[in-house]
């Protein structure tokens, strides 16, 4: 303290003493000075907007984002039918993709955006593989499906064929049983007559003279066919191609309706047998040529032809 008062007592020890001091706060003042500039430039580089190499990381995450997008849609475009956990993710995936898109346009981005949008993207790629994985179990179950479903086609087409030639064979079967069950008429005969005076009848070659015409038939034995009572249907067919007294008789035969000049019912039981009746003329018959059509279970099974002068 003495030194101190000695030396501000001697006018120029006080003029360098002064000049330290005041040298001494300039330095101090300009080192001051610097630090906080260092540290405001430091705080600048580190708030600053991006530099060359996070500007190339900006624009890498933004293809990785458009490539991943592009991605997801053709995966969406593809399998939205598929699943309900497509529909339910499509909300939240395009949500976080405009969030990113958004966050990767500023141009003031810092390495903490970058950051985030890098996780943001690592998060929507596992939601993606997620998805992949669930498209594959459902394709493998798909697959599965077809296969079954294949397998029950396959069966059913040679179900359908075993039906198909079984019902030919029933068919080709019913056929033969048809043809083997028709009733075969051996031989038959038509005799023309009139009766004299004393009620004997006998032949006549002359229309105006015939009144009943006798039709006689042989059946062949069938065991095929059934033992029952059958009808044999007669047809009258003049010269002029008139069937005769058929207006109040008909048949159906192979859908077709059918006039009829008379009919006639014997008990068949799967033997030989021969059946006779009578028809009875209402009006004179004209001359000319004649067919006689005798029709048992829907056919013709014979036909004879005769001549009236």
């Amino acid at each position: 303290m003495k030194l101190i008062r000695k030396i501000w007592s001697d006018s120029n020890s006080k003029k360098i003493f002064i000049s330290l001091i005041f040298i001494s706060l300039v330095s101090t003042t300009l080192l001051i000075n610097q630090v906080l500039k260092q540290r405001n430039l430091e705080n600048i580089v580190q708030e600053s907007p991006l530099d060359k190499n996070t500007s190339e990381l900006q624009n890498s995450l933004r293809n990785e984002l458009d490539d991943l997008e592009e991605e997801y849609e053709s995966l969406l475009d593809e399998y939205e039918n598929v699943n309900q956990e497509l529909t339910d993710q499509d909300s939240i995936m395009l949500s976080q993709i405009t969030e990113i898109k958004q966050l990767l346009r500023r141009n003031d981005l810092l390495a903490d955006d970058l950051n985030e949008a890098k996780a943001k993207i690592i998060s929507l790629k596992n939601i993606v593989d997620e998805l992949f994985t669930t498209i594959d179990s459902l394709n493998t179950k798909i697959d599965s499906l077809t296969t079954k479903n294949d397998s029950v086609i396959a069966e059913n087409q040679s179900v359908n064929w075993k039906n198909y030639t079984l019902k030919k064979e029933n068919e080709t079967l019913y056929e033969k049983v048809s043809k083997g069950s028709v009733l075969e008429v051996l031989n038959a005969t038509v005799s023309l007559i009139r009766f004299n005076n004393r009620g004997v009848p006998k032949t006549t070659k002359y229309a105006k003279k015939v009144q009943n015409l006798r039709v006689c038939f042989t059946l062949g034995a069938n065991a095929i066919s059934d033992a029952e009572t059958k009808t044999v249907y007669m047809q009258l067919i003049n010269s002029t191609g008139e069937i005769i007294e058929s207006n109040e008789n008909q048949i159906t035969m192979d859908d077709t309706v059918l006039n009829i000049t008379s009919s006639s019912s014997f008990d068949y039981k799967n033997i030989e047998m021969e059946h006779c009746f009578d028809w009875q003329r209402t009006q004179p018959l004209i001359k000319g040529s004649y067919k006689l059509n005798l029709i048992i279970e829907g056919r013709i099974s014979k036909q004879l032809t005769f001549k009236l002068r």
